[in-house]
């Protein structure tokens, strides 16, 4: 009577065990499941910035080559000028994927130039208050805002009297 009772209390603890193991199972499961959905979503959200930082950048450079064409910015500040908007798809990219800030993308990009952080802060304090608040927030959305501001005033008056001198 003994051995039947300790045999039923195990096999108890066995169906316990069983079901627990089951539903950790369908849990694991689920968890995979959600982590494949958020994987794709991150992909497709990578895509997207990719292009939309591409884009952004294209018209960014754009501006500055029609501008520099009608003889509105020349000499250190379009080195600086186009220095910044030919890495800003990267600066974007870097700064929402690994967490860079845009100083960091900067020191980056300039590597490979003859221009240096210095250039890029006297060139940034010669603009207008709203390109330098959006500027100093030194994330992507104030990166991005102080671009289109830079580029898309270049052919205003107020740009070309202060991107030109």
């Amino acid at each position: 009577m003994l051995a039947f009772s300790i045999i039923a209390v195990l096999v108890l603890i066995l169906i316990f065990f069983v079901l627990k193991v089951q539903s950790l199972q369908k849990l694991v499961n689920s968890n995979k499941h959600l982590a494949k959905q958020n994987a794709s979503k991150a992909n497709s959200a990578f895509v997207t910035l990719s292009t939309t930082a591409k884009s952004l950048q294209q018209i960014f450079i754009e501006r500055v080559e029609s501008a520099s064409s009608k003889g509105l910015i020349s000499g250190k500040k379009y080195d600086v000028l186009i220095l910044i908007v030919s890495s800003s798809a990267k600066i974007i990219f870097d700064n929402c994927e690994k967490g860079h800030s845009i100083e960091e993308g900067l020191n980056i990009a300039l590597r490979d130039t003859e221009l240096s952080m210095e250039d890029i802060k006297s060139f940034m304090q010669q603009q207008p208050n709203d390109v330098r608040i959006s500027w100093v927030k030194n994330t992507a959305d104030g990166f991005i805002k102080a671009c289109d501001l830079m580029t898309s005033g270049l052919l205003a008056p107020r740009a070309s009297s202060s991107a030109s001198e």
